[in-house]
């Protein structure tokens, strides 16, 4: 990692795992510090997970004043797409979904880890599929830029959608217009419930504080204008003095 800067990718719109935050979310911090050095068999269910298509390695030459040594590229084959489909979940307290996830107890492809129950509305559109994993479905992005995510989802039957990107507050989410929950998944992340069907989903940004910001701003505004509008009463009052005097002749 000492040769690729965490920022570079966005020069080439190449993302990374570490991405680029100019303020660190701390439980990505806790799940993606501790992936470093994580057993083999943990840290590839993670980087699979993630999504990472391509893992940089160290150099295994030793450097030398006429050659530097450059550090190995390998291709992820077993990479996740951003976002996917699963049948199973399992609720579980936040500080042992952490753990499973570091020791490699769990099979990111196949279930999502949820620190709470479903609503029994949600629960009835995911149906009884809590034990079984069957595969099928299709996700195509469709949008993908830092403030919205659109997909077209196709399920055949009721499932998760699995997002490989940070669970934070103000991100809201649509299923076919229709305002629906984030839930915080695999610690850190974010997946939807999903019914039957071909839907389209939109994940977009948009936090109470801006909202609240753009109507004191413009309130703020609104304020300076009116002030600058208002008449003064002093210059009035002046100017109409001043007016009224009677005109006196100077007499000789």
């Amino acid at each position: 990692m000492e040769a690729l800067v965490y920022d570079v990718g966005m020069l080439y719109g190449v993302s990374l795992v570490g991405g680029f935050e100019a303020l660190l979310i701390e439980d990505f911090e806790i799940i993606h510090r501790p992936a470093e050095w994580m057993s083999p068999a943990a840290g590839e269910k993670w980087l699979d997970f993630v999504g990472a298509k391509f893992i940089i390695k160290p150099p295994r030459e030793t450097a030398t004043w006429a050659r530097r040594a450059l550090p190995e590229v390998a291709k992820n084959k077993g990479a996740f797409a951003r976002a996917f489909l699963v049948q199973r979940s399992e609720v579980l307290p936040q500080d042992e979904i952490l753990e499973r996830i570091l020791e490699g107890r769990w099979e990111p492809g196949e279930m999502v880890f949820v620190e709470e129950v479903l609503p029994r509305s949600e629960e009835a559109e995911r149906g009884a599929v809590e034990s079984v994993s069957r595969p099928g479905g299709e996700v195509k992005i469709i949008r993908w830029v830092p403030e919205e995510e659109i997909m077209d989802v196709s399920a055949p039957e009721p499932a998760f959608l699995v997002i490989s990107q940070t669970f934070y507050p103000g991100w809201k989410a649509e299923i076919d217009g229709k305002p629906t929950r984030i839930y915080r998944a695999n610690y850190a992340f974010r997946a939807l419930v999903i019914p039957a069907g071909n839907h389209r989903v939109r994940i977009y940004y948009s936090p109470l504080s801006f909202k609240i910001g753009i109507a004191i701003s413009i309130l703020g505004l609104g304020l300076t204008i009116l002030l600058l509008l208002w008449p003064r009463k002093g210059n009035h009052s002046l100017r109409t003095t001043h007016d009224e005097q009677p005109e006196t002749k100077r007499e000789l």
